[in-house]
């Protein structure tokens, strides 16, 4: 009988890396990316460029941490509450 295993690949650090929002955004001319109010720095990524802004939620902490990718590495990080990220209840 064989038994089904799920197994995280290389590429994500953690579980919460795969099950999260997702949201592409474009660094800008300061090396920062902005997600409504929120501006996280992004170091080795070119001005222009598409980013992938992923964020997971933590309901007992009530805190979101965003990380920036780009090539499948992460670039910035940030953790910040879930009432600045501003998005709906229904979101979160």
């Amino acid at each position: 009988m064989a038994l089904f295993t799920f197994k995280i690949r290389h590429l994500y650090t953690e579980m919460k890396d795969i099950f999260c929002l997702r949201y592409n955004r474009v660094v800008n001319g300061y090396r920062r990316v902005k997600f409504n109010s929120i501006e996280i720095g992004v170091s080795g990524v070119p001005v222009g460029e598409r980013v992938e802004i992923r964020i997971s939620i933590d309901e007992a902490r009530r805190t979101g941490e965003m990380k920036v990718w780009y090539r499948m590495k992460v670039v910035g990080k940030k953790e910040v509450e879930v009432e600045d990220l501003g998005m709906s209840t229904f979101e979160v």
